[in-house]
C-alpha cells in the first residue's frame, strides 16, 4: 500500500467508502448484509487500506452504526472520516451532529470531519465555528469539506483559520474535471478524496446497456443502453491497458485516478474480494503513454 499525508496523518491511497453499508439502493440486505461488515474491515486491513470514508447521511446513520459495532473496541487501527449533512451547518447544528456521529461509531473522536455539501444559505463562517468547537475539544483531528468548488474550498479554509486538509469530490475516467478544477490547490496540506472512482460501478465492466446493478442505481441515466455506448469508448481503452497488465479494467480506472498527485481513491465494496482487488490498484505502474490514452479518451466522454 501507498500513503500519502491528510494534516498530520498518513492515508492509504486506496481507501474505502462505507455508502453502502446500511443503505437499501446500493444492495444492503440483500447482496451483502451485517454479517460482511467485519469481513469487509479486516480485508481493507490485511490489504494496507486504513482510511474508512462514511457520513450521518449513509443509511440515515446506519453506517456510522455499522461501523462502530466494529471498531470500538479499538482493536483496528483505521483513520475515520465522516461527514455532517448539509442541513446542520450553524455552529450548534455542526457540533450537535459530530457528537452524534461519534456516538454511532462508539468512538472519543473522529480522525477526519467533513461538510458533507455546502449550503449556500448558510454563511461559512458559522459551519466553520462549529469547526473549531469541535477541535479545541479533541473531538476531530482534521476537517475537511466536499463537493466544494475551489473558490468554496478556499472561503472556507479562511473562514476556519487552520488548513481544510481535504475536498472529496467525484473524480473517474467519467468525471475527470474537478482534479484540474482544484489542482493549484493541492500540496502536502491538501488533497483530493475521489469518490464514485469507479463511475457507481460503470468502470467495473460488470454492466452494459442490458446488464444493469440492482436497486436504485438500474435507474440512473448513466447506466441506459444509449449512455452506455459512449462508456464503452472509454472501457475500450481501459480493456487494453488492463490486459497489457493482466488485471481487471476496475483497477485500471482506480490505478488512473491515483496516478495523479495528492489524489486519494475510496471505492466501496460489498465483498472481500472486491476490496483486495481494490487495493490490489495500487501495485499497477502505469506508463506515461498508457496514462496519456486513459486521459484523452476521458476527456472525450460525454454522458449521453
Amino acid at each position: 500500500m501507498k500513503f500519502v499525508s491528510i494534516g498530520q496523518m498518513s492515508a492509504s491511497i486506496i481507501g474505502l467508502g462505507t455508502w453502502q453499508i446500511g443503505t437499501n439502493s446500493w444492495g444492503w440486505g440483500v447482496d451483502f448484509g451485517p454479517t460482511d461488515v467485519e469481513k469487509i474491515l479486516d480485508a481493507a486491513l490485511d490489504s494496507g487500506i486504513n482510511l474508512i470514508d462514511t457520513a450521518e447521511l449513509y443509511g440515515q446513520g446506519e453506517s456510522e452504526r455499522q461501523l462502530g459495532m466494529y471498531l470500538a473496541d479499538g482493536a483496528r487501527d483505521f483513520l475515520i472520516a465522516s461527514k455532517v449533512s448539509p442541513w446542520h451547518l450553524d455552529e450548534t447544528g455542526v457540533y450537535e451532529a459530530a457528537i452524534r456521529s461519534l456516538e454511532r461509531m462508539q468512538r472519543p473522536f473522529v480522525d477526519l470531519y467533513q461538510v458533507h455539501v455546502p449550503n449556500p444559505l448558510m454563511p461559512i463562517r458559522k459551519t466553520m465555528a462549529g469547526m473549531r468547537r469541535l477541535l479545541s475539544e479533541n473531538r476531530v483531528r482534521e476537517i475537511g469539506v466536499s463537493n466544494f468548488s475551489l473558490k468554496r474550498w478556499k472561503q472556507a479554509e479562511i473562514a476556519l483559520g487552520t488548513p481544510i486538509v481535504a475536498n472529496q469530490v467525484e473524480y473517474s475516467l467519467l468525471f475527470p474535471n474537478t482534479f484540474n478544477a482544484l489542482r493549484t490547490m493541492l500540496d502536502h496540506n491538501h488533497v483530493i478524496i475521489a469518490y464514485s472512482p469507479l463511475a457507481m460501478g460503470l468502470l467495473s465492466g460488470k454492466y452494459n446497456g442490458d446488464a444493469k446493478p440492482s436497486g436504485a442505481r438500474s435507474t440512473h441515466p448513466a447506466f441506459s443502453r444509449r449512455n452506455y455506448q459512449n462508456v464503452r469508448r472509454v472501457l475500450e481503452v481501459v480493456e487494453k491497458v488492463a490486459k497489457a497488465h493482466s488485471a481487471l479494467t476496475s483497477q485500471i480506472a482506480l490505478a488512473w485516478v491515483i496516478s495523479h498527485p495528492n489524489v486519494i481513491a475510496i471505492p466501496g465494496a460489498k465483498s472481500v474480494e472486491q476490496v483486495r482487488q481494490n487495493a490490489a490498484a495500487v501495485d499497477i505502474q502505469l506508463t506515461l503513454s498508457e496514462i496519456a490514452d486513459l486521459t484523452e479518451v476521458s476527456d472525450s466522454y460525454k454522458t449521453a
